[in-house]
């Protein structure tokens, strides 16, 4: 069975916070430190190393903030890679700015961004892709039409590695540098306390210039995950799970657009996978995708009512099916932590606890020692237990310790309630879609949830001492 191995050194206590990969490195900008206050500063890690050592940035960099995206442009091999940074909220304001981040020069710059600029918005995703992969199909058909008498092959460019395949049987066209592709920005969802948002907005790095694309068959999320997936081998999409949808109801549904397309033709497509196969409704979870497998992996969340996700989920594309990973020393239940790929490995970093801690931990497990739950693991828990490691007095339907993540006893050693069974691969009682929208909606100024004295700024859905309702 895999384990998930915690690195030994710490970083920065971080949620809310992005990270990115570069060469061997993940670099950590923002979010919430250990006090609860939002940050603009820039950590590294070496993954190789495991060592933490903060950026000495220059520039004109970002505001504080949290709840931001961030991607990199610029494969491993290139010496000019670039990290953006769009939008996030800093406890009073949202964010509508865009950021460039050499790694190079290590400066920051603001861009001066031209069209249809998304509005202000946290708790949105943002993807680079390059432009000639997603160029209109008549544009396509147009310049088949126009082939010269010396066939060429188009390369088909990857991303995330640099390399492309060819056919021997005809000539390769010369690799094409990153000067000569042209790599856009895609900006969905989120909101700005009071709405959420329901177009793409596309970034083109070129000429610093931002477009809307309605999509048809509308979908609004808030606090999903986003990735580019190839759903064949000419075909790059955009793939969002989970999140809240417009009315702040929990979901654990799947969507895809296709990149390839003309703004005239974008159109949300939902999953193939069955209901009953999908992980609990959940947001604030992290999500990346494996190439080598076309898989997507998805880790932790928040589920609702002080439930909290320490799950690991594979979704494989071909198969459209959901798999529960089985994996030993799983880091405690959190959400609001990073998750990202490197050397064939998922590494976990940060997010806010049970214990209502912003985590400082790293955890790594590795894809290729992954495998699915065996048959027989969705037993049922016990009314009240104790995992054994600590004294916490869980409920019946929380599936894991709500303090140290681990699993129930076995079920020899348990007396099962008939009255509140759980499978896994249902969602429990408490992780349910709540009854009533308006109950989750966020307060507009600082509150006391009453329970305790803490007093909480709005941006907060539940009291970060005690974890009772804004609404009590």
């Amino acid at each position: 069975m895999a384990s998930w191995k915690k690195a030994p050194s710490a970083g920065p206590q971080r949620t809310c916070h992005s990270s990115v990969v570069y060469k061997d490195s993940m670099y950590v900008f923002g979010g919430e430190d250990g006090q609860e206050k939002y940050t603009n500063d820039l950590w590294r890690y070496d993954l190789k190393g495991q060592k933490w050592a903060q950026v000495q940035v220059s520039g004109d960099r970002p505001s504080p903030r949290s709840s931001h995206a961030a991607v990199v442009v610029g494969d491993d091999d290139e010496e000019d890679g670039v990290m953006y940074v769009f939008g996030g909220d800093d406890g009073r304001q949202r964010f509508q700015d865009l950021y460039a981040f050499s790694f190079v020069s290590q400066q920051w710059k603001k861009i001066e961004a031209k069209g249809e600029i998304p509005a202000a918005r946290c708790k949105h995703s943002m993807l680079a892709i390059a432009k000639n992969k997603h160029k209109n199909k008549n544009e396509d058909q147009a310049t088949s039409q126009n082939k010269t008498t010396d066939t060429e092959t188009e390369t088909k460019q990857d991303i995330s590695s640099g390399e492309g395949k060819v056919d021997s049987k005809e000539k390769p066209k010369e690799k094409k540098t990153d000067s000569d592709i042209e790599m856009e920005l895609v900006v969905f969802g989120g909101w700005n306390w009071e709405q959420s948002y329901r177009q793409l907005h596309i970034f083109h790095i070129g000429s610093s210039t931002w477009r809307a694309v309605d999509v048809k068959h509308s979908v609004e999320r808030i606090w999903h995950t986003s990735a580019v997936v190839e759903t064949n081998e000419s075909e790059r999409s955009m793939v969002i799970f989970a999140g809240e949808d417009k009315d702040i109801y929990l979901q654990n549904d799947m969507f895809f657009v296709s990149l390839d397309e003309g703004s005239s033709s974008y159109t949300w497509t939902s999953s193939l996978a069955s209901s009953s196969s999908k992980p609990a409704d959940r947001y604030g979870h992290a999500m990346v995708y494996h190439a080598p497998t076309q898989s997507l992996f998805v880790f932790g969340g928040y589920g609702g009512e002080m439930s909290l996700w320490n799950d690991l989920c594979c979704y494989h594309l071909p198969t459209h099916t959901w798999t529960k990973i089985t994996a030993r020393s799983k880091p405690s239940p959190r959400y609001g932590h990073s998750c990202i790929l490197y050397d064939n490995k998922l590494v976990v970093y940060g997010g806010k606890t049970m214990a209502m801690v912003n985590s400082d931990e790293v955890f790594v497990i590795d894809v290729d020692s992954l495998s699915a739950a065996p048959a027989g693991d969705d037993d049922e828990v016990a009314a009240n237990w104790t995992c054994g490691s600590c004294t916490f007095d869980n409920p019946a339907e929380t599936p894991y310790c709500q303090i140290c993540g681990n699993d129930p006893p076995p079920r020899a050693n348990v007396s099962p309630s008939p009255s509140s069974p759980l499978s896994r691969s249902s969602s429990p009682s408490l992780l349910s879609r709540s009854s009533s929208p308006s109950s989750l909606s966020l307060p507009s100024q600082e509150w006391s949830c009453g329970a305790c004295t803490y007093t909480n700024p709005p941006s907060e859905r539940l009291c970060q001492m005690c974890g009772s309702s804004s609404m009590h």
